[in-house]
């Protein structure tokens, strides 16, 4: 066979990256800042994996999951102390760091961040990872995207929930 992989080798690999993704964690794990994480979307739970740990969020504890750039981010929160507090309200840790970021007006690259919101036991909270591909693409992005559509087409409805303010 040499450099060609089998049949098998290659819908083997297909199949693992439909699955598995890599990400800069953010925020919401016990975890530095940046540090890459794998993600797999497993059968009934997304399953976070870095340095030995390993982190599961069942599907019936997610409210929502959203990709949102840095970008967005910043719009809804002015890039300033205030707006670092605020941010922290919408997007927990990750707001409260990309509202509170230093906007550099000469270099125009969004960041994307993938948001999971879920049910804790003291309430509604965040985990959020930076996308990014070593070669610059938007792969993880797109992964990312349909990972959202699979998860909101087959498990949002048994999820939602009505709150009373």
């Amino acid at each position: 066979m040499g450099l060609f992989k089998s049949k098998e080798e290659k819908i083997a690999r297909k199949k693992y990256n439909d699955t598995h993704m890599n990400a800069k964690h953010q925020s919401g794990l016990p975890l530095a800042q940046d540090l890459e994480c794998n993600i797999e979307y497993g059968k009934d739970k997304f399953i976070f994996t870095a340095s030995g740990n390993i982190f599961n969020l069942g599907f019936e504890k997610i409210t929502d999951i959203c990709i949102k750039t840095d970008e967005e981010i910043q719009k809804q929160y002015v890039s300033s102390v205030a707006g670092a507090v605020a941010g922290g309200l919408v997007f927990g840790t990750l707001g409260a760091i990309v509202g509170g970021r230093v906007r550099e007006k000469k270099i125009k690259t969004a960041s994307y961040f993938l948001i999971f919101t879920y049910k804790k036991n003291t309430g509604i909270d965040y985990i959020s990872f930076e996308l990014y591909c070593a070669d610059g693409s938007l792969y993880f992005v797109s992964q990312a995207r349909e990972w959202i559509k699979r998860f909101k087409e087959n498990y949002m409805q048994i999820n939602t929930e009505i709150h009373d303010l």
